[in-house]
């Protein structure tokens, strides 16, 4: 016999880590000049011969580009059963100035004051069709995110058995890394 739970609040929370150095030049150098034989250094890229500093960041928005802060599994979802999460896909752009890599990593659901247990109910993909299961530890989903480029990313929850009624909720955390 299935169960079912209320899952009014079975969202994901999503918090984003964007990652932009906070080097800044010499403060007796107004900028660094840079070709094809004078190249930037590493946190740094040539932009009409002056080199600019990395930045990248991080904007959710669902297929509409309507911002989001979460995802959304639904409500009196069956226990054992699989949901996609809401919206599909979450778009993912970096708004930075430079090539970001992109990785996410995940909490257990929590249903105050326990935990049903393991992030890796909650499954990803960067395609649709193959999924992982998130993991508490980052995993990255491309390496090369372009500036203004998005990445889109699918989501699917299976309710695991013995789940008892409640509202749960997850922390899925994206990375950019510049």
């Amino acid at each position: 016999m299935k169960m079912i739970i209320g899952l009014a609040a079975m969202l994901a929370t999503i918090f984003l880590v964007a990652g932009v150095l906070a080097q800044s030049l010499p403060s007796n150098v107004d900028a660094i000049e840079c070709d094809t034989d004078h190249p930037c250094a590493t946190q740094y890229h040539c932009v009409d011969g002056a080199c600019v500093l990395n930045t990248c960041g991080l904007e959710f928005t669902d297929i509409n580009q309507n911002p989001i802060t979460g995802i959304n599994f639904g409500t009196n979802v069956l226990v054992g059963s699989t949901v996609n999460g809401n919206p599909s896909p979450l778009n993912v752009k970096n708004t930075g100035n430079s090539v970001a890599s992109l990785s996410i990593s995940g909490t257990d659901w929590n249903f105050a004051p326990t935990s049903i247990g393991t992030v890796g109910a909650t499954e990803w993909s960067a395609d649709g069709s193959t999924f992982a299961a998130l993991e508490t530890t980052s995993v990255q989903i491309t390496s090369d995110l372009g500036s203004e480029n998005s990445q889109p990313v699918y989501f699917k929850l299976t309710v695991p058995l013995g789940t008892t009624k409640g509202t749960y909720t997850q922390t899925i955390t994206f990375t950019a890394g510049c």
